[in-house]
């Protein structure tokens, strides 16, 4: 399910991440987050938080810095396609 939908694999890993429905999982919700990093801007931004923090996954700040900044870059590009058409 979520290697094929993105927006399904962020909403697991907020689930994992503020036990919503299940046991509070940081390792299941960084997996998630992982997994639909690739085409999911909000996936991707709290993918890097996790690296950055260490939380659910060994801490890794330069691989979180270059994935936030991307994340950063794609909200930036879909607000001013969204807003601008």
């Amino acid at each position: 399910m979520s290697e094929k939908n993105s927006y399904a694999a962020d909403l697991a890993g907020m689930l994992y991440l503020n036990r919503k429905g299940c046991n509070v999982n940081a390792e299941k919700a960084f997996k998630f987050f992982e997994l639909g990093q690739k085409k999911n801007m909000e996936a991707k931004t709290n993918y890097a938080l996790m690296l950055l923090s260490g939380n659910g996954c060994k801490q890794d700040l330069e691989l979180g810095r270059k994935e936030l900044i991307k994340a950063a870059v794609i909200g930036k590009k879909y607000r001013c396609n969204n807003e601008f058409g």
